[in-house]
């Protein structure tokens, strides 16, 4: 049942929606971490565009590989509560797949769970360097999910300098914006909004759920940047 439960998230992840309804109810057995709703990660480029650049055939081989590695991270999730245990396996398959195009959907989904992890947790040896490692990875890829950014900017602070935290704020509130305002205009433009998400969560369970965290969010980020 664990299994089927992991495959569920899978499908989520990699957008295969047929099977949804058949393990659904399945999700629970996960812990909460693994059930967040993750903003689609977008290549820097373009999927199209990676598409064209790398082939096909080699755009499918590296999506299975980085399904697999989050396949591999989650049931870490379910064998090991340490955040030190599960933070050292994600640490391996980002080595391992260093190589990887797709490498960056990797990273942000990997160490989105990780900060929604470590920012339910108290204090405790090695949290605020995990903190910062898994904070620096989302900010390198631009990662638009200010909800889960500005807690843990705050988390980083006293451990990282108030000019890093502003800066950083200000870094990740530019493409946190610019990201809201794209959704927000496709809406508007008709789009339906369930294809701007591609999945659910217990913790945002629709467009305007999300839309409300990532605004949410963004003003942290704003009051974190000043």
């Amino acid at each position: 049942m664990k299994y089927l439960g992991l495959i569920f998230l899978l499908l989520v992840g990699l957008k295969c929606s047929d099977a949804l309804d058949e393990v659904a109810s399945l999700e629970g057995e996960l812990p909460a971490e693994a059930k967040t709703l993750y903003i689609p990660v977008e290549a820097p480029q373009g999927r199209a565009e990676l598409v064209r650049s790398i082939g096909e055939e080699e755009f499918n081989r590296a999506n299975r590989q980085i399904a697999e590695a989050l396949f591999e991270m989650r049931g870490t999730m379910l064998s090991d509560a340490n955040p030190a245990g599960i933070h050292a396996t994600v640490k391996v398959l980002f080595d391992q797949h260093a190589g990887n195009p797709l490498l960056f959907k990797l990273e942000q989904n990997a160490s989105n769970m990780m900060l929604r992890l470590l920012l339910r947790q108290d204090e405790g040896p090695g949290r605020a360097e995990m903190l910062a490692f898994h904070t620096k990875v989302l900010l390198r890829n631009r990662h638009s999910d200010s909800s889960v950014l500005a807690p843990a900017l705050e988390a980083l602070r006293g451990y990282w300098s108030d000019e890093k935290i502003k800066e950083s704020a200000t870094f990740a509130a530019a493409f946190c914006e610019a990201k809201l305002q794209r959704l927000e205009a496709a809406s508007k433009n008709g789009m339906e909004k369930a294809r701007l998400l591609h999945g659910t969560s217990e913790q945002i369970a629709s467009y305007d759920d999300f839309a409300t965290a990532a605004r949410n969010g963004l003003e942290r980020l704003y009051r974190l940047a000043q």
